[in-house]
């Protein structure tokens, strides 16, 4: 005797089970990293919106209480703390709008809203945006238009300008963060069109649309799109950055995801800017898509789905240019900002990209009789607060931004202030002092976690091998500043040999309540 059952369907229902479990907890490690990511980048600008308004309240105050008016190094000190909060404030504008983009596109609350308009404009308009960054940054940016596009005597066309210009920023942005630490800085932005969904071998030959898990939209028959031709609006973006491999391009263009773990440390970014583009891209009846080679470069291009349209009476045009102005300014890198701001190297990594390594930076040292009596203040409560005037400090910081506050805000204390860009950077410096070879004196080390090249964890964890391996003889102080504020982040920078952790924002003065507490305490904690 013998019976058989079929237990396919349990099978079934068995892995479909296990599947839907893996979805989830992917897609809950992947909302983790995300909002890991948005904490960081909107935490790290506040430090320096902190230190420059307090730096703005000092300078004021001093200038009251003298009665007197200020002068002009105090005005332009005033000027250059303002302007810098401009950037941080805009740059985390853009987080919050990527956040508040990506709510609407689940509600289906957003639409297309087809205008007249010139799409070679509307590339000129997004490039101009990046004028003072290109150049700060020294970056040749071209706009060139495709044959196609004069021999289909294209013109005026009905297209949602904004949402357009919307994926043009922010291909331009990702263009401009990768090319900067190239030896050749190239981008090209071109438009094209066609009268037939446009084929990929027309950017490139290996170029490839992603393919959409949205029906791309229609406009043929919606109400508000006039009866006239369809024309198919073409733009990509080329840059000679460090390009991606194919595993890294397999990662874009999904919902919280960047190409790589390296890419957020390294560049920075949120990753929902290319996700948005897609998605917007779709929307408008097109599709986005790449070509890369690492180490040679990329190109992203997209298309969208127009109609011809009567060329607008100038009237018209000028408040056509006016709208775009304005969601030029909700959208992306806010131009009139830009624009007035005068922006140097050392301001641009909120300016919308990873800012090289300046060597020649200045940071203008006044002492500040304000900060020095808060200072003062402080030691009276603690009396065993070091003195600030005897402190020799390490800033390790990729941020140029944060670095220069910082360095200042220090200097005006009396610290003697070093900086360095990563963790390479300090551990070549950490050479020169007295914990080595050389006679430079170093107080402690101010460490940022998430650099280039080498990050924190890894530097902090360097120097405690090197005192271990009797390198160094004495125990170098090292506290972590850094945006990543959970308890298991916390306990990680621990682990791997920081002596303190400060979470940005932070103020001056809590700053040197831990260094006093870790030089004069001599304990972890």
């Amino acid at each position: 005797m013998g019976s058989i059952t079929d237990i396919s369907h349990l099978k079934w229902a068995q892995g479909l089970q296990q599947r839907q479990l893996q979805e989830a907890e992917e897609t809950r490690r992947q909302q983790n990293e995300f909002i890991d990511i948005t904490s960081h980048e909107m935490r790290n600008p506040l430090s320096a919106i902190l230190q420059c308004a307090d730096d703005i309240s000092t300078a004021l105050a001093e200038s009251s209480s003298t009665q007197t008016p200020p002068r002009h190094e105090v005005v332009e000190s005033c000027v250059d703390a303002a302007q810098t909060i401009a950037l941080c404030v805009q740059h985390q504008k853009s987080i919050v709008d990527d956040i508040l983009t990506i709510s609407k596109l689940d509600s289906s609350l957003l639409h297309i809203t087809p205008l007249p308009a010139r799409p070679q404009a509307v590339v000129r308009r997004a490039v101009k945006m990046f004028d003072p960054e290109l150049q700060a940054k020294k970056i040749k940016c071209r706009v060139e238009t495709d044959p196609s596009y004069s021999d289909l005597a294209v013109d005026w066309v009905m297209v949602d300008q904004n949402r357009t210009r919307q994926i043009l920023i922010n291909l331009i942005t990702n263009a401009i963060k990768f090319t900067a630490p190239a030896e050749e800085r190239i981008i090209t932005v071109k438009v094209a069109a066609s009268r037939d969904p446009p084929d990929p071998t027309l950017t490139c030959s290996d170029f490839e649309y992603v393919e959409p898990k949205h029906t791309p939209t229609s406009h043929n028959f919606a109400e508000d799109w006039p009866a006239e031709e369809t024309v198919y609006v073409r733009f990509q973006v080329q840059d000679t950055g460090c390009g991606l491999s194919i595993p890294e391009k397999q990662m874009l263009f999904q919902r919280f995801r960047q190409a790589s773990p390296r890419t957020h440390a390294q560049y920075g970014g949120s990753g929902l800017g290319l996700f948005i583009s897609k998605r917007l891209a779709e929307l408008h009846g097109g599709q986005i898509g790449v070509a890369s080679t690492e180490g040679k470069g990329s190109l992203f291009g997209f298309y969208v789905q127009a109609r011809r349209a009567a060329p607008l009476a100038e009237e018209d045009a000028a408040v056509s240019d006016a709208q775009g102005l304005r969601m030029e300014q909700h959208f992306g890198a806010d131009s009139s900002t830009l624009a007035t701001l005068n922006v140097t190297p050392q301001r641009q990594d909120y300016a919308g990209g990873l800012a090289g390594p300046d060597n020649n930076m200045v940071v203008r040292s006044k002492s500040s009789p304000a900060v020095l009596n808060d200072l003062a203040a402080a030691a009276e409560t603690q009396p065993k607060i070091l003195d600030p005037r005897e402190l020799h400090v390490l800033v390790v910081e990729d941020n140029l931004i944060n670095q220069k506050v910082l360095a200042s805000q220090l200097r005006k204390a009396g610290c003697t202030v070093h900086t360095a860009n990563d963790g390479l950077e300090a551990l070549e410096f950490l050479e020169t002092t007295a914990f080595r070879v050389g006679n430079v004196r170093l107080s402690v080390i101010l460490m940022d976690l998430e650099m280039p090249n080498m990050d924190g964890l890894t530097c902090v964890s360097e120097i405690r091998r090197m005192e271990v391996d009797g390198r160094i003889e004495t125990h170098v102080p090292v506290i972590a500043v850094t945006a990543n504020v959970r308890d298991e982040q916390v306990t990680e920078a621990r682990r791997s040999g920081m002596d303190d952790v400060l979470s940005k924002p932070f103020r001056v003065p809590t700053l040197f309540d831990k260094i006093g507490a870790l030089l004069l305490g001599g304990a972890r904690g």
